[in-house]
């Protein structure tokens, strides 16, 4: 028996090793999720574009639809005591405006 080891032959070096490889044979690979990722941050970028372009549009549109909402319980209530809707309606929105001129004519002095 023989203590040493025969040394191993390396395997031949082909025309395309690693020097030589094109970019379709790189060792590194695109991770799968890759597309995903690339096309949320492309959708998100979008959405942020579109908002910032329409936010003219949208703002005053948000703070009706938020007005609406918040007032619909008095309107109900004055329904609830006989008021038809349009009326209970335009009652509400007088007193807001109504509220809203009194708040700043009492400011008028703080400027």
């Amino acid at each position: 028996m023989h203590s040493q080891a025969e040394p191993t032959a390396s395997p031949p070096h082909s025309a395309h090793d690693s020097s030589s490889a094109s970019a379709f044979q790189s060792k590194r690979r695109i991770p799968p999720n890759a597309p995903r990722l690339a096309l949320t941050i492309l959708a998100t970028t979008a959405v942020v574009v579109a908002l910032e372009w329409a936010q003219g549009f949208l703002i005053p549109v948000l703070i009706g639809i938020l007005l609406a909402y918040t007032l619909n319980p008095l309107v109900v209530w004055l329904e609830r005591i006989k008021t038809p809707r349009p009326a209970a309606a335009s009652l509400v929105m007088l007193a807001v405006v109504g509220g809203l001129v009194f708040g700043t004519y009492s400011l008028r002095g703080q400027m």
